[in-house]
């Protein structure tokens, strides 16, 4: 507790610190190998992971009542979860109103349908729980990133010391494991690729048991072609909407802007005045639901493909104002 004060004090903008929440997996317990890491185990039983996580919590928040420790859930089995929020229950901490709550014992497992049952049932069983993710990757935050507040991850800083990643203009250091440029990069890269998965509108229909007819198959994929050239028409002009209020807000002029998209500086007036529809995300939503294109899994593929290219696009903007 004396380091956490020491960074509150010294470093600044603490959002929180995580306690000592005692993992629950088989192999913290009973031992083993995964890879060079050996794990001695603890040979205690889930339950008494349990009890521990909870009491150093109290511990802790009992050290220095002013800083900003959080609770961690952690189970292994569904059950388990349930008795450590009935621990937090009995201890008098109401899980509902902390700012934030991390879930553990989840992230060797995330890409399973396990997990995000795990994640369901504690949100269920606490309304308005606010859930941290340790170790979240992609395909988890693609699976039950919604019921996540925050999630956070080290693939970023692994993947520049293994490859050894160095950007152009990076001095200082031999790769970018630490480097606030890649890391805001990578960022960028999550954002996009899960911007799909945020706009689906509905899941693909259930495939019919009854073969269609050749004509009426070919009919059927022909509409979905369409729909998805449509998609990717709308997609494209809300681009470069976009990009043109970006241009402009960046201080290029109309009749700079309109040489460079091939537009007349009347039809740039014109974008530049209509009104916002609020964020881009929504607009997306709203533009896959207009053509339907969450109907066919290839079709929803081709749009997610689309969506994320798009958002690229509008991050690296936000990025290189960062940089």
């Amino acid at each position: 507790m004396d380091r956490v004060r020491r960074y509150h004090d010294e470093i600044g903008n603490l959002s929180w610190a995580a306690p000592q929440d005692w993992m629950c997996e088989p192999i913290i317990i009973h031992g083993g190998r995964i890879g060079k890491t050996v794990f001695a185990g603890t040979h205690l039983s889930v339950p008494e992971h349990l009890h521990r996580s909870v009491a150093n919590l109290i511990d802790l928040r009992s050290l220095a009542p002013d800083l900003p420790i959080i609770p961690t859930v952690q189970g292994f089995q569904r059950a388990d979860y349930e008795l450590c929020l009935d621990l937090y229950a009995k201890a008098g901490i109401n899980l509902a109103t902390e700012p934030i709550v991390a879930i553990g014992s989840v992230c060797r497992r995330q890409n399973t349908s396990e997990a995000a049952e795990i994640i369901t049932t504690i949100t269920e069983a606490v309304p308005g729980i606010r859930l941290h993710g340790f170790g979240i990757k992609t395909d988890g935050l693609a699976a039950y990133g919604s019921l996540l507040a925050s999630s956070d991850s080290l693939a970023w800083s692994d993947t520049a010391r293994w490859e050894q990643i160095l950007l152009p203009g990076c001095t200082g250091h031999k790769n970018c494991a630490n480097c606030i440029r890649w890391a805001f990069q990578w960022r960028e890269k999550v954002l996009a690729s899960l911007a799909g998965h945020a706009t689906r509108t509905q899941p693909c229909a259930s495939p019919s048991r009854r073969s269609p007819s050749r004509k009426l198959d070919r009919i059927t994929r022909t509409s979905h072609r369409l729909a998805l050239s449509g998609f990717r028409t709308d997609a494209a002009r809300l681009e470069r909407d976009t990009s043109i209020r970006w241009a402009h807000r960046d201080g290029l002029t109309i009749r700079q802007i309109a040489a460079l998209v091939d537009l007349s500086p009347a039809r740039i007036g014109q974008i530049l005045t209509e009104p916002d529809h609020g964020p881009l995300i929504d607009e997306l939503r709203a533009l896959r639901q207009k053509w339907g294109v969450d109907a066919d899994p290839a079709i929803r593929a081709a749009a997610d493909h689309i969506i994320a290219t798009l958002t690229a696009a509008e991050l690296a903007e936000r990025l290189g104002e960062v940089d």
